[in-house]
């Protein structure tokens, strides 16, 4: 029993983290983001986002790969027009978050 709770606070901590980064995407280029900044944007120690996280590429990485399960939902089992729609739907849904985060791809310090 208390195994689930940590990982409801792990998933907690991961996702606030998460939304940090892409708060701070909306408002300067990935170069300029430090540790610092995500973590007072998350109200997080610096220990509490290494314990997560080995460094920003990898909480990017995290970030779009929530995003990725968000937008293309097991869509198995829908024919190829419903799953479009779906698709196409939740990228409209999340497309702030998807714009931002693929400009912190291009950024040059990723280059």
């Amino acid at each position: 029993m208390e195994e689930k709770k940590q990982d409801v606070r792990v998933t907690t901590t991961q996702r606030s983290l998460m939304q940090a980064l892409l708060a701070l995407l909306e408002k300067q280029g990935f170069a300029q983001i430090t540790i610092n900044d995500i973590c007072n944007e998350a109200m997080v120690s610096r220990s509490t986002f290494y314990a997560h996280f080995e460094d920003k590429y990898r909480l990017l990485r995290f970030s779009m790969e929530m995003l990725d399960e968000q937008i293309f939902l097991d869509t198995t089992r829908m024919d190829l027009r419903d799953r479009l729609i779906l698709i196409l739907s939740n990228m409209q849904q999340h497309e702030k978050q998807l714009r931002n985060l693929i400009i912190a791809k291009l950024d040059i310090e990723l280059i």
